[in-house]
């Protein structure tokens, strides 16, 4: 008898010593009686009650309903715990602290209502009255990459700083700031970072595109030049040396601007859009031969669902420089070939006809991130603009969340309604989700709209230049014809140019010109 009494003593130590939120859990044990099987569901249990054991150290005597709460949080059966909250808090001064605050917050996040627990998780203003433990459980759920950060709508608490780290601060902060009137604020945030860290790279970034955006090209490529020093950078390469580009080309220094984007290789989803800025620095140096020879390589055949209509316009200028009359008609009637019918379907977009089309694209994208290769053949039907859209691709992914969350809510729904009868604030949870998806679906829509109209309008401003060469063509040909007609000894001949040499020992490629030969582009 005595064995046992002692027995039972270091069995409600061993009670006390783990805390009181792993009462429950080891009285159960003791009164089964645990074998030695069980001791790793013993050892299990004591690191599964920090959090429980800090829940209960901030009451003096919890309640039945209560308790329950606390037995669903040491076994981290997080959605019976967030059924449970409402009978175990709701209309109690509790559920007014910071703390409750925190920990519903994390509940949710845990159960996988990950924006809408992030979201309520910074209602909590004073982030140092904040039980440790909650805190540190937040830490280890939440790191600085989790994409819930771009679509969460949060008003960024410096408490914070210290809990999620200074990454996720600048990420957050950056957010609101306009480019175009916070460059003053943007300089002040750049000043407190360490250089060659990715905080600083991530407001440098922003700083630049301000002072672009303020024709302050010189400040923005001093700024761009740091970033290319900055190993810790998370923006690709080709995007900083396509904007190096861009600022040197604006500033006048197309040598310069030459270099960047030579650096950009075919394989860079930014090649296209170099090369073309390329054929027009070629231009601007009077390289005009150069121009036209990259023009044409992007006007081959296999880009022609990824390419815009700008080059065709540098082509036609480059051509009537040097007086290739037949090559500007040439180009001026490919042109409308190329985009009559584009412009039709990208009209038909911008004026919301092709609803189906559209939601076909956007299921597609829901499991797939956006690419050209996984938009295959639709990429003819769309605004090539969109691959590269920021806005568009982050509403892609903010849907992703919000469905992944509206399945969760539903089944909190059902799962309420038959274990307590209780579902009030998971039926608003649900409506609000599924609200708040379908803003985001009829932002996707709008986008896209936006994309094909400014598409649109692209192609009828090159349009109107076009204009303006053809008319500049007939200019010179009829001033050629009058100097030819007027001219004294002057006699009209055609000449055509040869390439190659015509020497008994050359060798001759024989070439069909509708082959595409990429190795030869640019």
């Amino acid at each position: 008898m005595k064995s046992k009494m002692n027995l039972l003593t270091a069995g409600f130590a061993s009670v006390l010593f783990l805390g009181i939120g792993a009462q429950a859990a080891d009285l159960e044990n003791l009164i089964e009686g645990s074998t030695a099987s069980d001791a790793p569901q013993v050892a299990a249990a004591v690191t599964q009650t920090r959090l429980s054991t800090a829940v209960s150290s901030l009451f003096k005597k919890m309640t039945p309903d209560q308790n329950v709460f606390l037995r669903n949080i040491e076994k981290q059966d997080w959605k019976k715990a967030l059924i449970s909250w409402g009978p175990a808090f709701n209309a109690t001064p509790f559920e007014r602290t910071e703390n409750a605050k925190a920990l519903q917050a994390l509940i949710m996040f845990k159960t996988g209502l990950e924006i809408t627990g992030v979201e309520k998780l910074f209602t909590a203003q004073n982030v140092k009255s904040i039980h440790p433990e909650i805190i540190q459980t937040w830490k280890e759920s939440l790191n600085d990459n989790h994409p819930v950060w771009e679509v969460a709508q949060i008003k960024w608490n410096d408490g914070w700083s210290n809990v999620f780290g200074r990454s996720t601060e600048v990420r957050s902060k950056l957010r609101s700031v306009d480019l175009k009137t916070n460059v003053g604020l943007l300089k002040e945030m750049a000043s407190r970072l360490p250089a060659n860290t990715k905080e600083r790279a991530l407001v440098d970034w922003q700083l630049a595109l301000s002072y672009a955006m303020n024709d302050k090209s010189d400040e923005a490529a001093k700024i761009i030049g740091q970033l290319l020093k900055n190993d810790k950078s998370p923006y690709g390469e080709d995007l900083i040396n396509l904007t190096a580009g861009r600022l040197l080309f604006q500033s006048g220094f197309f040598e310069a601007a030459t270099k960047y984007y030579e650096k950009i290789e075919k394989k860079s989803d930014y090649w296209l859009e170099a090369q073309e800025e390329l054929a027009w620095t070629y231009l601007r140096k009077g390289e005009t031969q150069n121009a036209i020879a990259v023009s044409k390589s992007l006007m081959n055949s296999a880009f022609e669902s990824y390419l815009g209509p700008e080059p065709y316009f540098v082509e036609s200028l480059g051509q009537l420089k040097v007086c290739d009359y037949p090559k500007v008609m040439e180009g001026l009637t490919q042109f409308p070939k190329r985009f009559k019918s584009r412009t039709v379907e990208l009209n038909k977009l911008a004026q919301g006809e092709k609803s189906e089309f559209i939601n076909s694209v956007l299921n597609k994208l829901k499991t797939e991130k956006m690419s050209w290769s996984v938009l295959g053949k639709d990429i003819q039907f769309l605004p090539r603009a969109m691959v590269k859209d920021f806005k568009l691709v982050q509403l892609m992914e903010s849907q992703k969340l919000y469905e992944k969350e509206a399945k969760v809510s539903d089944q909190l729904y059902a799962d309420a309604l038959a274990l307590t009868g209780i579902q009030g604030s998971f039926q608003s949870m649900k409506n609000g989700l599924t609200e708040k998806n379908s803003k985001v679906k009829s932002a996707q829509i709008q986008r896209i709209k936006e994309l094909a109209k400014s598409e649109v309008a692209e192609i009828k401003r090159i349009l109107d230049k076009l204009h303006i060469v053809e008319a500049e063509l007939v200019s010179q040909v009829e001033v050629s014809d009058k100097i030819i007609k007027n001219g004294t000894g002057l006699d009209s001949e055609l000449k055509k140019g040869t390439t190659g040499s015509k020497k008994s020992d050359s060798l001759v490629f024989v070439a069909d010109s509708n082959e595409v030969w990429f190795d030869e582009i640019s």
